[in-house]
């Protein structure tokens, strides 16, 4: 796991244009990632029918702040 100052530096590089800092980002915090849309999939009824991995995507996007 890694460590908060680790993924605050990967968030600057990946926000900087670095795109394998999002890259190593994204592969660090996605089970969490997954493990939360999941936890909210089954907590609320989801008009759309959004998936997980729909979910996850949509949150790494909107931490990182940009497409990537």
């Amino acid at each position: 796991m890694a460590t908060p100052g680790e993924i605050t530096i990967l968030l600057q590089q990946a926000e900087a244009g670095q795109q394998q800092a999002a890259d190593d980002l994204y592969r660090l915090v996605e089970a969490d990632l997954r493990a939360i849309a999941g936890r909210r999939k089954r907590r609320f009824e989801d008009p759309l029918g959004s998936s997980t991995t729909m979910l996850v995507d949509d949150a790494f996007v909107r931490l990182v702040g940009r497409n990537v």
